[in-house]
């Protein structure tokens, strides 16, 4: 593990100790970590945010009583990353062109810089598509219910559900957290809807331009806990097995 990496994992840990701080006031506050993945800090506990072209990953999605709150910033995120608009310019002419270019003429037509920045609409902002749970502390995962309501599931995950029924984010976790939800009788709707029983487990595919690692802690807060390692933005999001003050 790198230096480079321990020093992002410090950031998010030093920045747990805002969480308890804020509590009091309900103020969420968006930090940024590095590259597409960001933090929400005061939602119970932290929450970890990729948004980009694929749509956003959460890990964690805080407590219940702040749900409608993290639902807010994560939508906050989601359009300053994908749903800003074209950049504004003033140039005008062939200048504006690379040498040798047709200019402003295209194959389907043609394109002026200044008249498409004004008149092109917003992105429509990428959906929550994936929930990554890392305890089963509800502070964690109280808010999974309706911010999992709130996303939507591809990939072949309408298969079997009503004709019409928009299935909700995938949820994500150890199977010794879905057995510790079972048990503890927490909504359903709050139960990964897939699992790992392995040491690790890698997102099928890359998220936002990187891989995204999933690592079983048995020994941590209970047999259940996970951290998650986003490798190209060399971040970690420590779930419950980083507190301000040390690791559990």
């Amino acid at each position: 593990m790198t230096r480079r990496m321990f020093s992002v994992v410090a950031i998010m840990a030093v920045a747990g100790a805002l969480t308890f701080a804020q509590q009091s006031g309900a103020q969420l506050n968006v930090m940024p970590i590095r590259g597409n993945v960001f933090m929400i800090v005061g939602a119970g506990s932290n929450v970890t945010v990729s948004a980009g072209v694929d749509g956003v990953l959460m890990v964690d999605t805080g407590s219940a009583a702040m749900a409608d709150k993290v639902l807010e910033k994560v939508t906050e995120i989601g359009r300053m990353v994908g749903g800003s608009p074209a950049p504004m310019t003033t140039c005008v002419g062939p200048n504006c062109y690379p040498a040798g270019s047709l200019g402003p003429f295209l194959p389907f037509g043609w394109a002026g810089p200044s008249y498409n920045a004004v008149i092109a609409s917003p992105k429509p902002m990428k959906p929550i598509r994936w929930i990554l749970q890392t305890t089963v502390d509800t502070d964690h995962n109280g808010g999974t219910v309706k911010i999992a309501a709130a996303g939507t599931t591809y990939n072949g995950g309408e298969a079997g559900r009503l004709v019409g029924e928009r299935p909700a984010a995938t949820v994500i976790g150890h199977e010794n957290l879905l057995k510790r939800m079972t048990l503890g009788k927490y909504p359903e709707a709050a139960w990964p809807t897939e699992t790992y029983y392995i040491p690790s487990y890698k997102m099928s595919q890359y998220i936002n331009g990187e891989g995204i690692q999933i690592y079983h802690v048995p020994g941590a807060n209970t047999d259940a806990d996970s951290i998650v390692y986003f490798r190209y933005s060399d971040v970690i999001s420590a779930g419950d097995v980083s507190r301000p003050g040390g690791i559990r």
